[in-house]
């Protein structure tokens, strides 16, 4: 699935719903790979706002922890 998220010719609206899906993986052993992998879409100068504006949430969401009341 990381994959497809950064693979430009990929539909923007699925890779936008497997960067959602990348919040609900807190207890992940991958959760270090998806962060990084988020921050490269977030860093990436032609990344299109709405893929930008998920990986910032999905971020947030594998830093602070899924039943944070603050999380985004």
């Amino acid at each position: 699935m990381l994959k497809v998220v950064s693979d430009d010719d990929m539909p923007e609206e699925i890779r936008v719903a497997l960067i959602e899906a990348f919040g609900w993986y807190y207890f992940s052993e991958k959760r270090g790979e998806i962060i990084d992998a988020v921050d490269a879409l977030i860093s990436k100068n032609n990344t299109p706002e709405s893929i930008r504006n998920e990986a910032i949430k999905t971020k947030n969401r594998l830093i602070t922890g899924n039943n944070v009341s603050i999380t985004p």
